[in-house]
């Protein structure tokens, strides 16, 4: 009878702690409606009551309506995608975790329309962690699709104008002058500078002539001041002797 007591206590002291109730993941696509040659980016949207911290996508759709151009994370996450002919394999990382309680959109996946038709984007998912490093489960993926007419809004899409540019590209052509067009070499330019624009170099130029004028006149008058500096001193010297020997002589006498 005790046991039965402990084993009925133990089953109501485990019914009162908080149980983590499971939870999946479910996900889905937008619908698109365009004309060709427009770019479009599908939502990939996700629902769960706890945060998603990382999934694995794979994406397919048909190659002969749509071109993958890229896939563009939504707020602080990222994604690393890698495409292979009809397939988009997509790696998506929240570090703090995407918060998903209202079927919000965690990135989008931009796709060129090249052809009239309609094509559905299919995926699936795997590898799904919460903020908590918690595995989830996996619940509905619905896919999206994109349908491609003339008659489809203008308003849908951006027109596409990269490859039209990477084809032909604009080159740029040198400015031609009328003397250039007569095979005559091109004026250079004067020292003088232009009076239109406020600019003349001609007192730099003549202060430059001054300059070497004034250090060639230097260089000539050198040696002459040597000179003369030279044979002041050698007077001065010859007259100090002839002096001190005239004062010897009269002493003697």
């Amino acid at each position: 009878m005790k046991r039965i007591i402990a084993v009925i206590t133990l089953f109501m002291f485990l019914s009162l702690l908080p149980v983590r109730a499971e939870c999946a993941v479910s996900f889905s696509l937008s619908e698109i409606e365009c004309k060709n040659n427009r770019l479009v980016d599908i939502e990939v949207r996700a629902q769960c009551d706890r945060k998603l911290c990382a999934a694995t996508f794979e994406f397919t759709y048909d190659p002969s309506v749509l071109e993958f151009r890229d896939a563009k994370p939504c707020g602080d996450a990222q994604v690393v995608s890698d495409t292979n002919e009809s397939r988009v394999r997509l790696s998506f990382l929240d570090t703090y975790g995407a918060e998903i309680t209202r079927q919000a959109p965690i990135f989008t996946l931009e796709f060129k329309t090249i052809a009239e038709g309609s094509s559905e984007v299919g995926f699936t998912v795997e590898d799904c962690v919460d903020a908590d490093v918690q595995a989830l489960d996996v619940g509905s993926c619905t896919a999206g699709s994109v349908t491609v007419t003339q008659r489809a809004s203008d308003s849908v899409g951006r027109t596409d104008t990269s490859s039209k540019s990477a084809a032909h590209p604009k080159a740029t052509e040198p400015k031609t002058t009328s003397a250039d067009k007569h095979g005559s070499a091109p004026k250079a330019r004067s020292s003088k500078g232009n009076p239109a624009d406020g600019q003349n170099t001609e007192p730099i130029h003549d202060m430059g002539t001054l300059n070497t004028v004034s250090q060639k006149d230097a260089d000539r008058l050198t040696p002459v001041i040597v000179l003369c500096c030279s044979g002041a001193a050698a007077a001065a010297l010859i007259g100090f002797f002839l002096l001190r020997g005239k004062q010897k002589k009269n002493s003697s006498d």
